[in-house]
This record gives C-alpha cells, sequence and structure tokens, in this order.
C-alpha cells in the first residue's frame, strides 16, 4: 500500500478519537490482495495513540478500495487527486 507523498490521505481528529481515511486504487489482478490488505487495517479496533502530553487517542481507519481500469495506476492517482495505491510487483531481488 502506497502514499508517496503523505498528502493523500485524510486525517480527522474528533475528541478522543483520530481517524484516517483514505482511498486506495488498485489493478483488477490485485483487487483481492488489496482488499484484504485494506480489510485488515478497517479492523484495527482498540488501537490508540498518545501524544507527547499524555493524552490518549483512539484511532479508526477508514480506507476504501476502488479498482482502476486504466492500465497505469498513477494515471487514476492523478485524475483523483486524493488516491493511493495498491499494487503487486515482482520481487527483482
Amino acid at each position: 500500500m502506497t502514499d508517496n507523498d503523505g498528502k493523500r490521505c485524510k486525517m480527522i481528529m474528533k475528541d478522543n478519537k483520530i481517524i484516517i481515511k483514505a482511498t486506495y486504487y488498485s489493478r483488477k489482478k490485485d483487487y483481492k490482495s488489496a482488499y484484504k490488505a485494506v480489510n485488515f487495517w478497517n479492523k484495527q479496533i482498540g488501537k490508540t495513540y498518545t501524544d507527547k502530553n499524555g493524552k490518549n487517542y483512539q484511532v479508526e481507519f477508514q480506507l476504501t478500495l476502488k479498482v482502476t481500469s486504466t492500465p497505469q495506476i498513477d494515471a487514476a492517482l492523478d485524475k483523483s487527486k486524493e488516491g493511493n495505491s495498491y499494487e503487486i510487483v515482482e520481487d527483482l531481488g
């Protein structure tokens, strides 16, 4: 799961909760794996963050997944201006 510049997600602080929202784009061939990854984060219940002042926050993930038919995921990202990418790449190492 990639957010190259860290600016393509929203972090909302509301009361004692931090909500992280993001949209991920995947090719159809990678959808099953992408769905599992997004679902993994969305199911992270009970996670907390403590700031430097000792204040505790509940952390909630609200990630969504969209399949793109665009051959290049970067083109879909440029068009959306808000998405992130998920793709499986061959390990060349």
